[in-house]
């Protein structure tokens, strides 16, 4: 059976290898994932084991953990003894915002890591090109020479693009306050859960809940001064530096 390959393997195979590059640079998953994929799913085409496509995989492993915190601490809320109103107030207020945290945590970390790379990998190539282009006594092909300063001009004008878009978002900024509410949120609420920390007090979850409540309205209420007070932040600096452009032109 070794090296015995099925004829439509080798396609399925290309096709799921083009969709996980696809999805893990996109963020779909993780670096772990894509690996495992590689490994195994090649290992299948040479010992010619019955191969499965991965298409549904891909799709559903991208919000795997957000499922996970849905089903888990929704499965949590249905079981404390609380009122049923309680129970949506918390699913619709708390778990709701955990989620919408967590959602917003990871997009923002995946863009600031995307420009990130792309300033970091880019401000190491472009030295090296021009070095290269420069390093006499070595014969090169006149057709790369020719190229090579514009291929250095494009990096670094990438470069320099990404910084300035990662400078005015702030995505990192923005990952590192996102990720700090909602964990602060789920730490919350896990303590209301086992009545530990601030809850020890009480008795029950329905006599602790009005605590809770006012806690995560706390939460969010800090969370919502946090972003104001950058996005004016930001506005402000921009709007120093257009005073600046404007007199120098002036």
């Amino acid at each position: 059976m070794l090296f015995k390959l099925d004829a439509l393997s080798p396609l399925m195979w290309f096709s799921d290898f083009c969709s996980c590059t696809t999805a893990f640079v996109l963020g779909g998953f993780d670096a772990g994932f894509y690996r495992r994929f590689v490994f195994q799913k090649s290992l299948l085409i040479l010992l010619g084991l019955p191969y499965k496509p991965l298409m549904v995989i891909v799709m559903g492993k991208k919000n795997s953990y957000r499922k996970y915190l849905q089903d888990t601490l929704g499965g949590l809320i249905d079981k404390i003894d609380i009122s049923d109103l309680r129970k949506e107030f918390l699913k619709n207020r708390w778990l709701d915002q955990v989620l919408w945290l967590e959602g917003r945590a990871s997009k923002e970390q995946k863009m600031h890591y995307r420009l990130r790379l792309v300033t970091i990998i880019g401000g190491v190539l472009v030295p090296a090109m021009v070095g290269l282009n420069g390093f006499p006594g070595e014969e090169r092909d006149n057709r790369f020479s020719a190229y090579l300063p514009w291929i250095a001009l494009g990096i670094s004008q990438a470069v320099a693009v990404t910084a300035a878009v990662e400078d005015f978002f702030g995505h990192g900024e923005k990952y590192l306050n996102y990720r700090n509410t909602a964990e602060g949120m789920k730490i919350e609420g896990w303590q209301y859960f086992q009545l530990a920390g601030p809850y020890r007090q009480f008795k029950t979850h329905g006599d602790a809940y009005t605590h809770f409540a006012g806690r995560v309205e706390q939460y969010i209420r800090k969370d919502v001064k946090g972003f104001i007070a950058q996005a004016e932040e930001r506005i402000e600096e921009s709007e120093n530096q257009r005073r600046v452009l404007v007199h120098v032109a002036g």
